[in-house]
């Protein structure tokens, strides 16, 4: 085997890019004279004389960062293969690897300074995150150390022994790696993106946190303060009362709202305060049942009523009088704004169970409302007679959908369950309500932005009869837009619920959303459409959902992540991304892919390649970009023949349908508005 390796001097322009990140790392390079800059999502960072680019990049698989000639720059440019070439390049760079040493270890005490300062801030929006990759204590103190030595020192030590100097280079290429990982997951959690890709309308794919509903300020000029103030006091009495609850019943509610108001028990980990917290939200939504009835079945309601049904809000000695002022406001506006389009407050969804439009959700055993009274009848706890009636018996509906959906989705949505409470407070919220409610707007565009990416997110193929026009069975494409519910809480997540409802695949799926959301509701949107990407397959599936005979989304994909460390197509390092992510998502296979998912869409997109090449050609295929996008991509060489095949796919099925249509035509039919949508579908 040969174990030589040379390399060729080149001059880059200023300005001159040398790799562009995701490309798969084929050159390692010695940095003779001038300045390199690399580019990387969470920041820039500068290469002198005797440095290298590239080493990381060659372990970890692929180019982590876009390296550009800051000045006219000198090269020793070494192609590469495969991590093992490393060493190669490094003995025959013998006389300079003290030099590489050095340089490295700079490079890694800056990286590390990002690291730190990432991570507080993400521990000021969540004081429990950790990053999967995360970093003990003493490797990060052993690095720092390292670029505080001398130079003498350094270069007498790393001299000494060829085989110490590429060792240390190793072990800092690792810990590159492992960094990089880190600090990149982190910015994806703060939003950050520095990477160098093509301008693209940043609306188009990040929200911005603060947007007040516009019909907000038609309130300002009118809006009465003190008369406002007057209808939130004694809000807590005058809603137990509006509940009508027995005396003993207000009573013991009373004193644990009282308790609450002490702001440790809202957050404290003690069992006193937890135990605090479950028995005010066991309460809450008894309550929350009473007012409802009553509410729904009212003309008009107080404004603290429509505060409590929508928001949550209960005391106004558990907000500062700003933010209860805000809240005010809101109410008046939230009908209007927080509904319609498919989007709907809690307390408009069990208003549409309550009257018999929508059927309740499903339980946390997957169940439905009729299959649990079918069961029930069939187990004996109730008659036939009973549960026929209890099919047609509204209460019962809504009593199942609280009790179920209801309360399981606002705990899970809250985020953190330990702290969990039910009744709304401005704990840790620093900017008025108004500034993040969550709007049936804001979720249209979030939704449109998915779509105009991955278009065929929520479509699903249906059988399509038309006997008055002929058609005995067609298999077409139909597009069916989730409902969205929004949960009257404070919360960092969101939840698909159910992919579908009951048995039948033509209707929408029910995603939960706070309504006031700490994070960003186009990236949780995201992820809620790659949940429900991988259940509705499973559901067309069936058993074979896993089964690589039967090629799908969810069977290859759990086919790669099984078998990914006999994947000779995946480096090591990229192997051990896979093994981290894995241990982070507690081997959830689903969850694995919906993290690729988000990267996906949110870069790989806009040509910033995160993906390795596995995972991309599997979403290429099953979840692949619009027709733009793809012609747009289909210029770079790395992602150019993973879009040929899709393109061949719809060419086919288009042809088909053409001849559906031609048929159609010559027998004086008008083509039906579900087969031109198919075309339509087709041409995306």
């Amino acid at each position: 085997m040969d174990n030589n390796i040379s390399g060729s001097v080149m001059t880059y322009a200023a300005g001159e890019r040398l790799t562009t990140r995701g490309d798969d790392a084929n050159a390692i390079y010695i940095l003779l004279k001038g300045k390199i800059k690399c580019m990387t999502t969470y920041g820039t960072y500068y290469l002198g004389p005797g440095s290298t680019a590239g080493l990381t990049d060659c372990y970890y698989g692929m180019y982590i960062y876009n390296y550009f000639a800051e000045e006219e720059t000198v090269v020793k440019r070494y192609t590469v293969s495969s991590s093992s070439d490393i060493s190669k390049v490094l003995s025959d760079q013998a006389d300079n690897v003290s030099i590489f040493v050095i340089m490295q270890t700079r490079h890694i005490a800056d990286l590390i300074k990002t690291y730190l300062e990432l991570t507080f801030k993400c521990r000021e929006i969540d004081e429990d995150y950790r990053p999967d990759s995360r970093i003990p204590r003493w490797e990060l103190d052993k690095f720092n150390a390292l670029s505080s030595i001398s130079n003498k020192i350094a270069i007498d030590y790393y001299k000494s022994n060829l085989s110490i100097a590429i060792g240390a280079i190793y072990d800092g290429t690792r810990f590159l790696s492992t960094i990089n990982d880190a600090c990149t997951q982190m910015a994806d959690r703060l939003e950050i993106n520095l990477d160098y890709v093509e301008s693209e309308p940043e609306e188009e794919y990040i929200m911005a946190i603060e947007d007040t509903p516009e019909a907000l300020f038609a309130t300002e000029d009118d809006f009465d303060e003190d008369f406002a103030w007057s209808q939130l006091t004694n809000s807590l009495p005058r809603l137990i009362a509006y509940a009508e609850l027995e005396p003993d019943e207000a009573e013991y509610f009373t004193q644990l709202i009282e308790s609450y108001r002490i702001p440790s028990q809202q957050t404290s980990p003690s069992d006193e305060s937890r135990q605090l917290r479950r028995d005010i939200a066991k309460e809450f939504y008894k309550i929350y049942y009473h007012v409802f009835m009553k509410a729904a079945n009212s003309l008009t309601a107080p404004p603290i009523v429509s505060m409590f049904l929508n928001f949550g809000y209960m005391d106004e000695n558990l907000l500062s009088r700003e933010n209860a002022l805000d809240l005010y406001r809101l109410s008046l506006i939230v009908e209007k704004e927080c509904n319609g389009k498919g989007v709907y407050t809690i307390y408009s969804w069990l208003r549409e169970i309550l009257w018999g439009d929508k059927e309740p959700s499903k339980n946390n055993m997957d169940t439905d409302y009729s299959e649990t009274i079918n069961t029930n009848k069939r187990t004996g706890k109730i008659s036939a007679e009973e549960a026929e009636a209890a099919l047609h018996d509204n209460d019962a509906k809504i009593r199942f959908e609280i009790e179920n959906m209801f309360t399981s989705a606002n705990r899970v949505v809250y985020g953190r369950s330990s702290h969990f409470c039910p009744v709304l407070t401005d704990n840790g919220i620093t900017r008025t309500f108004s500034s993040f409610i969550t709007t049936a707007d804001k979720i249209v565009s979030a939704i449109d932005a998915i779509r105009k990416k991955d278009y065929s997110a929520f479509y699903r193929e249906i059988t399509y009869q038309n006997k008055a026009c002929e058609i005995d069975r067609e298999f077409i494409m139909s597009e069916v837009l989730p409902n969205i519910i929004l949960m009257p809480i404070v919360g960092n997540d969101g939840l698909m619920w159910q992919e579908i409802e009951g048995r039948k695949k033509d209707t929408p799926a029910r995603f939960i959303l706070p309504i006031f959301p700490t994070i960003n509701i186009s990236n949780v949107l995201t992820c809620l459409t790659g949940r429900f990407r991988w259940e509705m397959c499973k559901r067309s599936q069936g058993v074979y959902w896993n089964n690589i005979s039967e090629p799908s989304l969810t069977s290859e994909y759990c086919d790669y992540i099984q078998f990914y460390k006999k994947n000779r197509e995946l480096p090591e390092a990229v192997k051990d991304k896979i093994k981290a992510t894995l241990k982070s998502c507690r081997n959830n296979y689903r969850e694995v892919f919906v993290r690729d998912y988000e990267t996906w869409l949110l870069y790989e997109t806009a040509g910033s390649f995160r993906l390795n090449k596995v995972a991309r050609r599997i979403l290429a295929l099953y979840c692949p970009f619009s027709k733009e996008i793809r012609e747009h991509l289909m210029t770079n060489p790395m992602v150019k023949d993973l879009f040929s095949g899709e393109n061949k796919i719809l060419a086919t099925k288009e042809k088909h349908l053409e001849l559906v249509i031609s048929q159609l035509d010559k027998k004086g039919i008008d083509t039906p508005k579900e087969l031109l949508d198919f075309r339509d579908f087709l041409h995306m």
